[in-house]
């Protein structure tokens, strides 16, 4: 009986680290609409330098592996 209750604690334990399948969908259906734009809105943004730049893109670059990930199923 205790190696039950010590499963079912451990499964509901790795299911909270598990991405929310939804939310991650959702993510995904407005970043594919909206990091296109927000890429070509900082390649032609003359008032930001190189650098500024460069950490925006690697910033909507992040954000879209994060979201891979989590479709994926990976934490």
């Amino acid at each position: 009986m205790k190696r039950m209750v010590l499963a079912v604690v451990v499964v509901l334990l790795l299911t909270g680290c598990m991405p929310n399948r939804a939310f991650v969908s959702a993510v995904d259906m407005h970043t594919a609409v909206i990091l296109p734009e927000y890429r070509a809105y900082v390649a032609a943004d003359a008032t930001l330098d190189e650098t500024s730049k460069r950490i925006r893109l690697e910033s909507a670059d992040a954000l879209r592996a994060l979201i891979d990930a989590g479709q994926a199923g990976t934490p």
